[in-house]
Order: structure tokens, then sequence, then C-alpha cells
């Protein structure tokens, strides 16, 4: 018997519709703008064409500078001694931020080196996949927060509705990740009408262990969080990137080719336009209602 769950939108519930041949399938929902890559695998072993140093490098300075930004709007929601947690904390960099700013947030990361790095630095960090590790005595979270993790979860219905159930009435759920209305993605879309899958499959990080299963708009996500008992407070754009790390950026794909090297010169070239352009990534702030 045919699944049919892989060519339903999680979101609206419409058919979808294949949209681009990369190693993958991936499939477009008609009436609300989803794109889904529902046969992609994460793969638990965390090997892949990516490289962990360069991607320190490439991301470290454009994330903290982030982070601010979305702490300062954060501070203005949260009561004294508020408590958060953030899934998929990496090297603990939101993590150092809340430290600075004197808020109390705790980790959450699947990747046990990475997971170390974060507790080396003092942070408590809880090792394993959200939400099944945690722990059933951690609850009302003041604020739970995905950063550039939301669009590589599978199952987003369950992950919403347990970061409902885990936050304390009145608790805000930021989401932060790369819009599909953005300037790169448009750009891989054209690219791939001109033949050119490279630039797509890199948007979707299907080369590296955690692929993305989703590609959201302001609009679809706003849908989808809201049909789960939040409901959006505020959004903000942030910064894509800096011109100091396009070359890492790029290069934290192992299998670099003449077309890499293109790519950099090209971003170099543009960045001074490039966030006058349509902003790539999206910030929302959802409080449970």
């Amino acid at each position: 018997m045919k699944n049919t769950t892989l060519n339903i939108c999680p979101v609206c519930s419409s058919e979808l519709h294949l949209k681009y041949k990369l190693s993958t399938e991936i499939y477009h929902c008609h009436n609300c703008d989803l794109y889904v890559a529902p046969k992609v695998t994460f793969a638990k072993s965390f090997k892949s064409e990516y490289d962990q140093e360069k991607a320190g490098l490439a991301l470290k300075d454009l994330r903290i500078n982030n982070f601010k930004e979305i702490i300062g709007n954060l501070k203005k929601e949260l009561k004294p001694n508020a408590r958060g947690l953030e899934i998929g904390c990496s090297y603990g960099w939101f993590l150092d931020i809340c430290r600075t700013y004197y808020i109390n947030c705790i980790g959450m990361e699947p990747e046990v080196s990475l997971a170390n790095l974060a507790k080396q630095k003092g942070h408590t960090v809880i090792t394993g996949f959200f939400p099944d590790d945690l722990d059933s005595n951690e609850k009302d979270f003041d604020f739970i927060i995905f950063n550039d993790v939301f669009e590589h979860i599978p199952d987003i219905k369950k992950v919403l509705d347990s970061c409902h159930k885990l936050l304390a009435p009145g608790g805000v759920l930021i989401i932060n990740l790369p819009l599909s209305t953005g300037f790169f993605y448009r750009i891989g879309n054209l690219l791939y009408k001109l033949g050119r899958k490279k630039p797509m499959e890199r948007l979707w990080q299907l080369q590296f262990h955690s692929p993305h299963f989703h590609y959201f708009n302001k609009s679809n996500l706003t849908k989808l969080s809201e049909s789960r008992g939040f409901k959006l407070s505020n959004f903000q754009h942030l910064a894509t990137l800096t011109k100091g790390s396009i070359k890492n950026r790029i290069e934290i794909d192992k299998k670099q080719t003449l077309s890499s090297k293109l790519t950099i010169a090209i971003l170099k070239l543009l960045y001074p336009f490039i966030n006058k352009l349509p902003q790539d990534i999206g910030c929302f702030y959802f409080k449970k209602v």
C-alpha cells in the first residue's frame, strides 16, 4: 500500500507535489508554500561531508551577533529568574550569551562531542534528542528556543506539542531558521531551473548528517504554530552571513570544486547588497496561549 502521509502537507493537509529531483525528492505544497523532504534521514553516526572546524569558524561571529539581538527582544518578555531550554545547543554559543545577560538557560544536544564542548564551559547540557531524552522532571520553562534546528526536525507537530506542554503559562517559543522567501533560496530555485542542482542540494544540506526536512516561510510557520496552541507575538529578520565568514561558510562542505571557488568570489562581490535583498533568516516569537 502506498504511504500517503509522504504526500500530505503537515501544515495544511493539502497534497504535496514533486518540486526538485535532487539526491532525494523535494515536495512543495501549492496551498501554503511549504517545502518538504519526506525521505531524508538523520545520520546518527554524525558522519558526513561536513567540516566541523570550518563550521565553527564560519558561523561563530554571525551566530553570536544574532543571539544578542534575540536576547535583547526576549528580555522584554521574560520575568525575573526566567528559565529556558535551547534545543540543539551545539557549541553552547547561545548559552554563553544567556550567561552574560544573567539568563538561566540549559541546553540539549544529540551530538556527544558538541555537548561535551558546551559542558566544558560550565553549561548544563542534556545529551540526547528532544523531546524523547528530556528528563521528565524538566518542565515549566519560561522559554524554549530552536536556533537553526527546527527545520532539521521530521515530526514538527510532535515537537510543537511537546514545547507547549513544557512551557509555563505565557511562556515563549522562539524559532530562528532560514526562510524559503529569502534571496539565497530564490537564487537556488533559479539555478535549479537552469540545470544547476548543487546550490539547492547545499541549501537543503543533503550532503550533511543533519539535512533539512522542511523549508518554511513566515506565513506557513505561523499557521502551523498557531494550530498547536501558540500565538505569534514578534518577528524579526536576522543577518545571513558576514563578509569574513564567506570562504569558511562555503568550505563547510569538504567536497570543494571550481564552482565552490566561483561562489565565494560572487558572494564577496554581492556582499554589500545582500542585506538589502529579501532576508533569508527569520526569528519567530510565539507565546503559549
